[in-house]
């Protein structure tokens, strides 16, 4: 389990992978519910309140950002690097 529940069972989500290695994220309550994501669901909420979780994706154009899943929605921003101390 990641930390995100299906939003359509309420079973937990968890990382797979397809036959040829791709991992994807489905429903631990497979095979009674189908839901599956490419990208990584985050544990946060769309401040928009239109999803419970958000989702990690990444393009060369805009590179890492999270999304809301909800197309309608819109919301997404840039991915925050992890911080690095000045001065070593």
């Amino acid at each position: 389990p990641i930390g995100v529940d299906c939003p359509e069972c309420g079973k937990p989500l968890s990382e797979r992978k397809t036959k040829r290695g791709k991992s994807f994220f489905g429903c631990t309550g497979y095979p009674n519910c189908k839901f599956a994501l490419w990208d990584r669901p985050i544990p946060e909420p769309c401040p928009n309140g239109d999803s419970k979780f958000l989702l990690q994706k990444y393009s060369k154009k805009d590179g890492n950002r999270v999304a809301c899943p909800n197309k309608e929605c819109g919301y997404t921003r840039n991915l925050e690097a992890p911080a690095v101390a000045a001065g070593g």
